[in-house]
């Protein structure tokens, strides 16, 4: 039997590793999954920000970094005539088209896009932020969607985006659900002695409760509300610690309102009831290490799509307390791989699961193994590459038949 031809897909991504991006750090880790399906994926970024300087290139794909960076409207304009430009001066070279970015240079590109006969798919990550309902409510929201009438399928990384899907309009089979994915391998459970290590080799003190946080530190992701729960705990210096790991630095591509943000972070981890209990890690390339060397994960984010860091939380055996999310039961299961807070603004609430996760090791330890299960059994990078290339193929196969739309 004939192998399947390569089926050649290009995604647009805002922002791809070294810049951080939690999407494209999925990103270039599913890469080699797909390059084993049959996948040459083509990753059209912008161009790296000063300071970077020259980054490998990636051996399971090709980065095209050819879009201007920046914010602002000057930019935007540029990104968009660069990219209709990539495609016009590129026609044929790509099968299908897949983007994670609904910015204004891939909305006022669907058009030509599919005039050129490139399929395309839209992958939503942030509920109230890139699904239709809520992009039908930012100015132009109705210009918005007439240019995106003609995508072909959307996919949500939870089941929480079918709902806003179908209130736009858009017809249910255009839908899919592909959970992000787990390294398995890096996120799994530290043995007790593997613990100790760990925490030596990252200069924490060995016998002490660690609890860990990741993300950027915005307001978004709930710091503000975790550091306030940190603090009805009571925490002891040298018997507990919080850990919050993730970018603080305009370098990371955080705002001006970001980063007075963090400013309020650091302050108020160095007040008296809270100095020498905190630690603001910053962006780490091993993370895993952080998971490795916790004894609980809590994330009190304010907006996400389904957080990746809960799902590597899983992988590596730790019980999750997290804000309700709409999706997130999808990943937590209420008293068996964590527990989602009803009101993560009630930081009594909140340091009373915290201080019942810690308190007990026996509650911890029963968590642990279903977490991993739970884990390896929806989030694993194979089921994802399975799903999108099954999603690509469709697409590549169709856009050659009479009845794909165009």
């Amino acid at each position: 039997m004939a192998a399947e031809r390569p089926v050649r897909v290009c995604l647009p991504i805002g922002n791809y590793p070294p810049v951080f991006s939690g999407m494209g750090i999925q990103t270039q880790r599913t890469l080699p999954f797909l390059r084993a399906r049959g996948v040459e994926l083509t990753v059209l970024t912008r161009r790296l920000p000063r300071g970077f300087g020259d980054t490998p290139q990636e051996e399971n794909g090709t980065i095209d970094r050819v879009l201007a960076p920046g914010a602002g409207r000057l930019a935007t304009i540029c990104r968009v005539a660069q990219l209709r430009r990539y495609f016009e001066r590129r026609a044929g070279a790509f099968d299908v088209l897949h983007s994670d970015s609904l910015a204004w240079e891939f909305i006022l590109s669907v058009r030509r896009l599919k005039a050129l006969g490139l399929p395309t798919i839209v992958e939503m990550v942030l509920l109230d932020g890139d699904d239709p309902v809520a992009i039908s409510k930012e100015r132009l929201g109705a210009f918005k969607l007439r240019q995106l009438k003609d995508v072909d399928i959307w996919v949500g990384i939870s089941g929480a985006f079918l709902p806003r899907v179908l209130a736009a309009g858009i017809p249910g089979q255009r839908f899919r659900l592909i959970h992000p994915a787990v390294d398995a391998q890096s996120y799994r459970p530290s043995t007790a002695e593997e613990r100790r290590a760990t925490r030596a080799r990252l200069g924490l003190a060995v016998d002490s409760r660690i609890v860990v946080s990741v993300g950027a530190v915005i307001r978004r992701k709930g710091f503000d509300r975790l550091l306030n729960a940190w603090t009805r705990l009571g925490p002891i210096r040298g018997r507990d610690l919080l850990l919050i790991v993730g970018p603080t630095i305009q370098a990371d591509g955080l705002s001006a309102s970001d980063l007075a943000f963090v400013r309020t972070i650091q302050a108020a981890s160095q007040t008296p009831r809270l100095e020498g209990t905190v630690r603001l890690i910053g962006r780490a390339q091993n993370v895993h290490e952080y998971f490795g060397a916790a004894d609980l994960f809590v994330l009190l984010s304010r907006q996400e799509g389904l957080p990746i860091v809960t799902v590597e939380a899983l992988a590596a055996g730790l019980p999750c307390i997290v804000s309700p999310l709409d999706g997130i039961d999808e990943v937590v299961m209420e008293g068996k791989t964590g527990f989602i807070v009803g009101d993560p603004d009630d930081a009594d609430a909140v340091s009373l699961l915290m201080s019942r996760c810690l308190d007990r090791p026996q509650v911890r330890a029963a968590m642990s193994d279903f977490a991993r299960r739970i884990a390896l059994a929806r989030f694993s990078f194979e089921a994802r590459a399975d799903a999108l290339t099954s999603i690509y193929r469709e697409l590549s196969e169709a856009r050659g038949r009479p009845d794909f739309r165009s």
